[in-house]
């Protein structure tokens, strides 16, 4: 981040400060022993409803969410624009010292995300991710904000490094919800969005390759979920955060009560997708479910089909 760049993040954060009531913040005190969340999974999967459902409970999301609503997102975003920035710059640096710019050698050429854009990259599973120090201590402030819940895609690949940087005992209390959707319907969504978004005109996603950025978010997410965060992650369909169960299921697991009114049935739009869904997509979206599934029954007291 440059010196002028923090100058006008620190500007802004003054702003919203002066805005904020703070015993609401305050006042979110959860029994069950949850104390912030991390939202995560692709972009264009739900994660802006849900983030909309918990936002009038006194969670902090941020100081400053530099993406306004939008048709896209008609509640919003609710991103903070310094987590984004964060997430950012360490994709951006990890792509370039491999010199990888997507999961194959093949199509290279069309896949070159530029700054801001690189929740709409292919990262290798392979890929190194490093936080420096400025980084780190910038993680570790954002952090103090308790009790937060920041919501990004691209915490899909970096979450472990935001965990490195509390102490065991607050990361045993932090927990994190995973969204997921059909993935022809999020890459339908997505390539929507490249065309009509003013600053995602310079990049050119083909159909293969936006299934790809869904593919790799996904299994970057169920490496990272092995035991022993198993316990700490919840699994959340789409289409769960406009049922009763669902919802049950949201609330018991962050222990707070979400907004129950805003899940209006014209702002789900997951149906009429035509695209065919690749095998490996499909096999990944099946276990995304049972996980959902399980997760449902165990915090809702739903039977599992």
């Amino acid at each position: 981040m440059t010196g002028r760049e923090r100058l006008k993040q620190q500007w802004r954060r003054l702003g919203a400060r002066l805005k904020r009531n703070r015993a609401t913040v305050a006042a979110c005190a959860n029994a069950n022993g949850c104390s912030s969340l991390f939202v995560l999974g692709a972009g264009r999967s739900g994660t802006s409803l849900l983030a909309a459902m918990l936002s009038r409970s006194g969670w902090h999301q941020g100081e400053v969410h530099s993406i306004r609503p939008r048709e896209a997102n008609p509640l919003g975003f609710f991103e903070d624009w310094e987590v984004n920035a964060i997430n950012d710059r360490i994709l951006e640096a990890a792509l370039k010292a491999t010199g990888k710019a997507a999961c194959s050698s093949e199509d290279t050429s069309v896949d070159h995300p530029g700054i801001g854009q690189h929740w709409l990259a292919r990262v290798p599973l392979d890929t190194r991710l490093e936080v420096i120090a400025e980084q780190m201590q910038d993680m570790a402030r954002l952090m103090q904000q308790q009790p937060f819940c920041y919501k990004d895609p691209r915490f899909s690949y970096t979450l472990d490094l935001w965990l490195e940087q509390m102490t065991p005992e607050s990361r045993r209390q932090v927990r994190s919800i995973c969204m997921f959707r059909r993935p022809e319907v999020v890459v339908e969504s997505l390539l929507k969005e490249v065309r009509v978004e003013a600053k995602l005109h310079n990049l050119a996603i083909s159909v293969k390759q936006a299934f790809a950025i869904w593919e790799l978010s996904y299994r970057w997410i169920l490496r990272r979920c092995r035991h022993p965060f198993a316990e700490q992650t919840l699994f959340l369909e789409y289409e769960a955060l406009f049922s009763e169960e669902g919802q049950q299921t949201l609330e018991q697991f962050s222990g707070i009560k979400v907004d129950r009114s805003l899940p209006r049935l014209e702002l789900n739009r997951s149906k009429g997708s035509t695209l065919p869904r690749p095998p490996d997509c499909d096999q990944l979206y099946q276990k995304l479910r049972k996980l959902a599934q399980a997760d449902q029954a165990r915090w809702s007291g739903a039977k599992q089909p």
